[in-house]
Order: C-alpha cells, then sequence, then structure tokens
C-alpha cells in the first residue's frame, strides 16, 4: 500500500499574510501622506480666520474697557474743574472789592480793620441736610455764636449760624426758601430786600427803570460781603418793580469748608 502526507502549507499561508501586511502598511503610508496634506491644508487655511476673529475680539474689549476708564476719569475731572471754577469765580469777585475794602480801611485808620474768624469743615450740605442749611464741625468751644455770619472764600457770604454745640452748628443759608435778607445791587448800590428760593438762588424788587444789568454784584450792606451775581431781570408793564434774579457764584452744593465771622463783644 502507498502511503499518501498532507504537504504543510504553514510557511506559504505566513509568506501570504506577511506580503499582506506589507501591502496594507504601505497603502497606508502612501495615503496618510495626501490625508494628512489634506488636514494640515485645512487647518492652516481656517487658523489664521480664528486668529483672527480672537485677536478682533481681544481689540474689542480692550478699547471698550479703555474707553470705560477714561470716561469715568473724564467725569471725575469735570467735577473737579466744576468745583474750581466755582471756587475761582467767587475768589475773583472778593479780589474785585478789596480795593473798596482797603479804601474803606484807610478812612478808618486806627480802628479794627480785619475780622476774627473760624475756618470749619462741612460735615452736611444740600442734599444731606434739610431747607438749604450746612452742619459744620465747629461750635461754641471754638467761640461761634448763634447770629455769626458765614462766609466762603473770603467775601462770598452764605449765611448764619442758628444752633450751636459743643463741636458743632447748623448753618441757615441766606437761599433757604422764605429767608429775607437786605441789599444792594449793581454799581449804584440801589437797596432791596432779596427773597430766597433755594439752592443759591434769590429774587429781588427794584423799581421800574432802575439800572440794573445782567452780571451786576449783589452785596449785603456794611462790610461789602457779596451774595449773588445778577442772572436775569424781568419787566412788566402793569407793574411798578422789576423783578431781578440772581444766584451765589459758586456751586452751594460743592461747598466743602467756609469761614465764620465771630461777633464782637
Amino acid at each position: 500500500m502507498k502511503a499518501t502526507y498532507r504537504r504543510d502549507n504553514s510557511p506559504t499561508k505566513r509568506r501570504f499574510f506577511t506580503l499582506a501586511a506589507l501591502v496594507l502598511v504601505s497603502f497606508l503610508v502612501l495615503s496618510a501622506g495626501p490625508v494628512r496634506g489634506v488636514l494640515s491644508r485645512a487647518v492652516y487655511s481656517t487658523a489664521p480666520g480664528l486668529w483672527e476673529l480672537g485677536g478682533n475680539i481681544e481689540g474689542s474689549w480692550n478699547a471698550f474697557w479703555g474707553e470705560f476708564r477714561l470716561k469715568r476719569s473724564l467725569v471725575h475731572e469735570n467735577e473737579t474743574l466744576k468745583e474750581e471754577v466755582s471756587r475761582m469765580q467767587a475768589q475773583v469777585l472778593d479780589r474785585n472789592l478789596l480795593e473798596d475794602r482797603v479804601l474803606a480801611l484807610e478812612e478808618k485808620l486806627g480802628r479794627a480793620g480785619s475780622d476774627v474768624r473760624v475756618s470749619a469743615n462741612v460735615l452736611a450740605g444740600p442734599g444731606r441736610s434739610l431747607y438749604d442749611t450746612l452742619i459744620i464741625d465747629a461750635g461754641t468751644e471754638q467761640g461761634i455764636l448763634v447770629g455769626d455770619r458765614v462766609v466762603y472764600v473770603g467775601a462770598g457770604v452764605i449765611g448764619t449760624v442758628v444752633e450751636t454745640y459743643p463741636a458743632s452748628a447748623k448753618v441757615r443759608l441766606f437761599s433757604s426758601p422764605g429767608e429775607e435778607t437786605a441789599v444792594v445791587i449793581g454799581g449804584q448800590s440801589i437797596p432791596a430786600v432779596a427773597h430766597g428760593r433755594g439752592m443759591g438762588n434769590f429774587e429781588a424788587k427794584v423799581p421800574q427803570g432802575s439800572l440794573v444789568a445782567i452780571g451786576d454784584n449783589v452785596l449785603i450792606p456794611g462790610g461789602n460781603m457779596i451774595l449773588g451775581v445778577v442772572g436775569a431781570t424781568e419787566e412788566k408793564p402793569a407793574e411798578p418793580f422789576m423783578h431781578v434774579f440772581f444766584r451765589t457764584p459758586f456751586n452751594i452744593s460743592a461747598i466743602s469748608s467756609v469761614e465764620v465771622i465771630k461777633s464782637t463783644p
């Protein structure tokens, strides 16, 4: 009997699978290049747009924040300048009266030529206290009495002390509604009574035909202290009086310190 043996094909199968694996790897290597190129081109084509968008967003935010900070700084600077302008306007009016006061002192040679004043800070003013009043940080311990006059920036008289305490006092402004103050208006010193209208505003009446012009000073007699500056006049044919509207030459709500003229014994 002739024996038959099955031929072992294992080496042939291994060679086949090895060859197939090499072909597959070669295909992947060859195809990976184009795929990688496509992906790379896609990334490089979209990345600049994304970077530009991010840059634009960052730039817009920086511009917005910068403008916001600039506006806030300008608002603060504007408020500071307004207060300084008010103070300078009052100082200019004070200097305009200086010559007259010097002449008056020369005529009174040998008599007291200056007031005794106490400086005080404003603790509460219009908007924080009622009815055009101020609360100041000086009182009876500093020799302040009820009735003492209160001035701002030298000659700008604003009110009188109405209540005193050891370390504080209440000041009622002349512009308080219902307050009446004797004044003289303009270069001809026309006498009148000023009626308070609140927040540094006044109204007075003078005879028709009186020479009162916008910009004229309104003074309290005896001391040449400025109460306000004429801002408008109004005449009605049927009335024998002319209405004069004036206000303090500074912003009442911006006052941070005052001087109290102590009464002489």
